[in-house]
């Protein structure tokens, strides 16, 4: 259990609105800024590096309406939910299924009650088609049509739930409809401003989401199901400090702009932790490495 001295926990529970729409507004801006800074030289591997870019700002979108699930962007709720449901758009999850499969992780992780389901690699090859995100497209394919047909997780377990992630569905298949049509008008601006970075973004999202639980060390499960990647100061930016995962599991209702100050006060509490998310899968496919020269 982290302990978090009571002066420290009574300056991080204040919740910031403009600190959200500022971020909000940086990461946006420099995407936009990169984008017309390209399109002034015309040149196809600006064009490349501009998608990379926004797809590595809109991996953090997830991170951003994941915030919203824990009511922790805005002090108003529903403003929350709002802004959770337009953050999931691009990237056309459905953000109420998303929230309350999310809560009852929080609430069960490490069980068997867990809608997390742990990731387990039996080669090198599980491991790449798991982080090009071949699974994040069936499931969102899926789960749409599951909800349109009303047959929903055992979470959406109220009429107002089910109705909540109903509507979202419906909105999502207006949003992939109109995707359909605009990519057929304009295949290459499309290709380019929409789709190679939403590739991008689910790659980086399996990236950074993989470190959270992937097979926490024995020692570290006595303090933490979960572990933190401390990266650079840019990723930690843009990814709404979601690397600090072990601090928000324990402090999910604290604004995550205050999580590095909480992880300078329990750092040294007996977690498991990585410098980089890189050194990180460096580890996780040594690993599988030598799994597969024991078979």
């Amino acid at each position: 259990m982290l302990k978090l001295p009571d002066q420290i926990r009574a300056e991080t529970r204040h919740i910031s609105g403009y600190r959200t729409l500022i971020q909000l507004s940086v990461i946006a801006g420099s995407v936009v800024c990169l984008w017309a800074f390209v399109l002034r030289f015309n040149s196809i591997l600006g064009f490349i590096t501009a998608s990379l870019f926004t797809g590595f700002a809109l991996s953090g979108l997830i991170n951003a309406a994941h915030e919203c699930t824990h009511n922790t962007h805005y002090r108003n709720k529903w403003l929350n939910q709002f802004a959770g449901t337009i953050m999931c758009l691009p990237l056309l999850l459905n953000y109420h299924l998303y929230r309350w499969k999310h809560l009852d992780h929080h609430r069960y992780v490490g069980t068997s009650r867990d809608t997390e389901i742990p990731r387990h690699f039996n080669s090198r090859r599980d491991y790449i088609a798991t982080m090009l995100g071949l699974g994040y497209w069936k499931y969102i394919l899926s789960s749409l049509f599951q909800c349109l047909l009303r047959d929903f997780p055992t979470s959406i377990n109220t009429r107002r739930k089910q109705n909540a992630v109903m509507l979202n569905a419906g909105l999502l298949l207006l949003v992939m409809l109109s995707l359909v049509i605009i990519t057929f008008t304009w295949p290459l601006e499309i290709l380019l401003g929409y789709w190679l970075p939403m590739i991008t973004a689910i790659v980086l999202i399996n990236i950074f989401s993989l470190a959270e639980h992937y097979r926490i060390s024995p020692e570290s499960l006595a303090v933490a199901e979960s572990r933190t990647v401390l990266s650079n100061s840019v990723v930690r930016y843009f990814i709404w400090n979601a690397n600090f995962h072990t601090e928000h599991h324990y402090f999910p209702k604290i604004q995550s702009y205050h999580l590095p100050h909480i992880y300078t006060q329990t750092a040294k509490q007996g977690y498991e932790q990585w410098s980089s998310y890189l050194a990180f899968h460096f580890w996780v496919w040594s690993e599988l490495k030598r799994k597969e020269r024991k078979v």
